[in-house]
């Protein structure tokens, strides 16, 4: 197309220097002027093109944030149209759900199934079932952010039929742990669900401008936490009985019963967190956290992130002297009492601010449940004794 619009142009360009030549300067200078509007329209063509091509891509990669029913409407119209499942996390990322082949399964065999996480392996197990065998990579307790994989965790990844992630950014060692696995088909649960991004009180941002701190700790970057809202839980739901139904056809009907009976408990509970949190005046619904890991919550539930010890989405990162100043200053213009810290990260800092400022330190889980006998043992009970440490911290 291009070399014919050249080649056409070409033309054109000979024909008027014969107009130039019979008619002299003055038609020079009209041709050029008829020549230069008419690249003009041609290559305003092109760009309109190119660009109503770009804004459509983005369009199919944005899926947007609705209510459940949303989530689940657009999860089953992906899947049926046979569309790979992705989503939209800024600066060009995106989960990806690959396409499943059906695992040759011998009789009595099960589907090898890793989970990267313990709340990830809760959810996968509630679909799964018995028809599964289930082991999760990163340890009770541990937190995934620093998490650093063993020879023999590679082994395990490598003997799988299917690896689920979190996604949205969070497994970070993947990257080169992935690198020795091959074949093994890898399901980001969170694909589908919009990320948010970790914004704090604009009192604390100005404050670190004012100091003319750099953004050493990406705030505005997506918060990969989505299970802190089991509104978005209901989305791992649905990619992990589709996932396990494509790997596993025999057992379908069974992972998709297992999957509607664990999204009506998912339902219950989000009704029992709204009753909780309403006991919460809202001006009284302020958090602050080791990291930034209640981005979801809050949006979900009404409340308002003042600031956060590490103002980043990892607990890995450092604070900074600025960003310290900062938090304190947020804290002592709002009525803060509590400073929410995970089981699983470094509490000393959170330790010291709260004891210059006079507050209380809750514990709760943020990366990880609790042994099965403790009081975060499922997703469930994760989030039921988080949801009560977090009400009455703030009482």
């Amino acid at each position: 197309m291009r070399k014919a619009l050249r080649g056409l142009l070409t033309g054109l360009t000979l024909m008027a220097l014969v107009a130039v030549l019979a008619a002299g300067c003055q038609a020079i200078a009209r041709d050029e002027t008829t020549q230069g509007q008419q690249d003009t329209h041609e290559n305003g063509h092109a760009d309109e093109a190119d660009h109503g091509h770009e804004d459509g891509d983005a369009h199919e990669a944005d899926h947007g944030h609705g209510d459940e029913d949303g989530h689940a409407d657009e999860a089953d119209h992906s899947h049926e149209d046979g569309h790979e499942h992705e989503t939209n996390h800024g600066h060009g990322h995106q989960d990806v759900i690959p396409h499943l082949d059906a695992v040759p399964l011998s009789e009595g065999e099960r589907l090898r199934v890793v989970a990267t996480t313990s709340v990830v392996a809760d959810v996968v197990s509630q679909v799964g079932g018995a028809h599964i065998d289930l082991t999760h990579l990163i340890p009770l307790g541990a937190d995934s952010h620093a998490f650093e994989p063993t020879p023999r965790d590679v082994a395990m990844l490598a003997d799988a039929h299917v690896i689920f992630i979190n996604g949205a950014g969070l497994e970070q060692f993947l990257d080169t742990l992935l690198e020795n696995v091959e074949g093994v088909p890898v399901v980001p649960v969170s694909a589908g669900i919009e990320l948010l991004p970790f914004e704090l009180d604009d009192h604390n941002d100005d404050h670190a401008d004012d100091d003319h701190h750099d953004d050493d700790h990406h705030h505005g970057e997506f918060d990969p936490h989505v299970w802190f809202d089991p509104n978005q839980v209901l989305v791992w739901v649905h990619n992990i009985e589709h996932a396990l139904s494509d790997l596993d056809p025999q057992h379908a009907e069974i992972y998709e019963a297992n999957a509607e009976a664990y999204e009506a408990e998912l339902e219950a509970l989000d009704d029992w967190i709204q009753d909780q949190v309403a006991s919460v005046p809202e001006e009284e619904r302020l958090l602050v956290t080791d990291h930034a890991f209640l981005t979801y919550f809050a949006a979900q539930y009404g409340f308002e992130q003042i600031g956060a010890v590490i103002p980043a989405t990892t607990s890995v990162a450092e604070p900074s002297a600025q960003e310290l100043a900062a938090l304190q200053d947020a804290i002592s213009q709002y009525p803060v009492p509590a400073i929410f810290v995970g089981h699983e990260v470094s509490s000393r800092v959170a330790e010291q601010i709260a004891a210059d400022l006079g507050i209380d330190l809750v514990f709760i889980y943020s990366e990880s449940l609790s042994d099965a006998d403790g009081p975060a043992g499922s997703y469930l009970q994760f989030m039921r004794y988080n949801v009560n440490a977090i009400v009455d911290g703030l009482r």
